[in-house]
């Protein structure tokens, strides 16, 4: 069934779609989690492994302030052996690693998904193995895309002050000696604000949820004026991407890479329509569509 949908999917993306997709930025949301442990190092590996440019993480901070992948400042008792929701702000590392988040139950939405003993690894781990990785593969390292999980109704409870959480994520990155590979991403309209103060040189990805309005190009204009500061990328959901709005990003040297897509035909879809990038789940799919398999009509 999926072979057909590529098939049809590749037919739909035309033989413009090719071009389009020069310099195209593919980037593998929390690793590549169709198939493996969110946010953690063997999904990292495996989204490398299927040729994603960006490798797209979210990262919290513990009691002790180490900057974790966590898609929630929390254990989420979907993926994670808890029966609690236990707030990750007020644990330690040690403590956090001491969890199996791989899904030992499987996951309920992927059931693809492998499932394995998976800790929430460190930021700085994540950096290392990468490095480690590329080194021994002689392969190009990727682009980083982090996302800041934060809200104004969080602070102090389950995370720092923005000011704060920035610096510590912005000191990992330091060190990690591939800043200029990093974006910094938030849906919090605080956060581009405080890495521009801490730090100028690196690019900003603004988030955009869904939102049922014809009036999409305005509601990204308003977003990137709320920030107020400059940013490279606005990253909405899939579902809000027009061509109308791909062309006056374009117009101001904004870049546009919706998420998460992970249907063929979307894919192809949004390609048509100019983006530069997409964030997926699964970009195996994706390849697919690149690179189709002999025997496929492209």
């Amino acid at each position: 069934m999926m072979a057909r949908f590529l098939i049809l999917a590749i037919l739909v993306c035309g033989s413009a779609s090719a071009q389009s997709l020069h310099g195209f930025d593919l980037q593998g949301h929390r690793g590549y989690r169709a198939r493996w442990p969110e946010n953690t190092w063997v999904g990292m590996k495996a989204a490398l492994e299927a040729g994603v440019t960006t490798l797209e993480m979210d990262v919290v901070i513990s009691k002790d302030r180490q900057v974790v992948l966590s898609h929630e400042p929390w254990m989420n008792t979907e993926i994670c052996g808890t029966s609690t929701a236990l707030n990750l702000y007020q644990l330690d590392y040690a403590q956090i690693r001491s969890y199996d988040c791989g899904s030992p139950k499987g996951h309920p939405r992927f059931p693809k998904q492998q499932i394995g003993p998976s800790p929430k690894p460190l930021l700085s781990e994540i950096f290392d193995s990468v490095r480690v990785y590329c080194d021994a593969k002689g392969r190009v390292l990727p682009l980083w895309n982090i996302e800041i999980k934060s809200r104004a109704e969080w602070d102090g409870v389950f995370h720092p002050h923005p000011e704060e959480y920035v610096r510590l994520v912005l000191g990992v990155v330091a060190a990690s000696g591939m800043k200029d590979r990093c974006m910094i991403q938030s849906f919090d309209r605080r956060i581009p604000r405080w890495v521009y103060a801490v730090d100028s040189t690196l690019e900003l990805v603004v988030l955009e949820e869904y939102r049922r309005t014809p009036f999409k190009t305005r509601v990204a204009q308003r977003s990137l004026g709320d920030v107020g500061v400059e940013v490279g990328t606005y990253s909405p959901h899939y579902r809000m991407v027009t061509r109308r709005l791909v062309r006056r990003m374009h117009q101001r040297g904004i870049r546009v890479v919706p998420w998460t897509v992970n249907e063929p035909r979307v894919m192809c879809g949004l390609v048509q329509k100019g983006v530069d990038g997409l964030i997926t789940d699964d970009p195996g799919i994706f390849m697919e569509l690149k690179h189709p398999r002999a025997g496929q009509t492209p």
